[in-house]
């Protein structure tokens, strides 16, 4: 291997990386937000059974 070959492949693997990074924190981000939407209609659950 190449040293060009070399960094083309690190850059690829770095891009790629950050992809993955940046779908995995819109994954999480969706995440809490249903989590967050859930206990908002839980605690008006609760409020109108007190």
């Amino acid at each position: 291997m190449t040293i060009s070959e070399i960094k083309q492949t690190y850059r690829a693997l770095s891009l790629e990386t950050l992809l993955n990074f940046g779908r995995y924190a819109k994954h999480l981000q969706n995440e809490i937000a249903k989590e967050k939407e859930f206990r908002e209609k839980e605690d008006k659950t609760i409020e109108w059974k007190f």
